[in-house]
């Protein structure tokens, strides 16, 4: 039974991420699902276009890690470690740079920052709708509202057996 309220889920998150895309002229890029989706899915989805081909996810992870380091006080305390296994800031940061860990909320906020980034994330609202998220760095002037690039990026949690990012770019 479980199954089918599953099959149901990935109906529906489907069905209404595509409203979305569809309402809004964007077409959805398929990610490689290997553990780095979220970091792919801001280089293939930030315009202008091919503005960050030059970067790799690894690049990007080991960039989000500096800046976590630097800004250690900021995020600790949003910082979800597994006390069960004995995780620490400095395991956390380890494992973020040899993509050992999904990305998520911290990591969208720092590649914001840090990418000089207007990120859109969109994900089924679990009703009848979608959620639309923006993140951009909040530190930055009020006078300079203008960013070095923008994207938009699709967060799948019942697409296959985890949650995932894909990109979304203009028909």
């Amino acid at each position: 039974m479980l199954e089918v309220f599953e099959i149901f889920r990935k109906y529906f998150e489907n069905y209404y991420i595509n409203q979305y895309l569809s309402s809004n002229n964007l077409k959805s890029i398929d990610i490689k699902s290997d553990g780095s989706c979220l970091f792919q899915a801001i280089i293939e989805s930030t315009l202008p276009e091919k503005s960050l081909s030059h970067l790799t996810s690894s690049k990007i992870r080991s960039q989000v890690a500096d800046h976590l380091i630097e800004n250690e006080e900021q995020y600790l305390p949003f910082m979800e470690l597994d006390s069960d296994k004995n995780e620490t800031f400095e395991s956390y940061i380890e494992k973020l740079r040899n993509s050992e860990i999904w990305g998520g909320h911290l990591e969208i906020i720092s590649m914001a920052k840090i990418l000089d980034l207007e990120i859109t994330v969109v994900q089924w609202n679990g009703q009848k709708g979608t959620d639309v998220q923006r993140f951009v760095d909040e530190g930055r002037s009020e006078s300079s509202n203008s960013y070095s690039g923008k994207c938009t990026i699709l967060f799948y949690k019942h697409l296959s057996q985890s949650s995932h990012y894909n990109g979304a770019v203009p028909l």
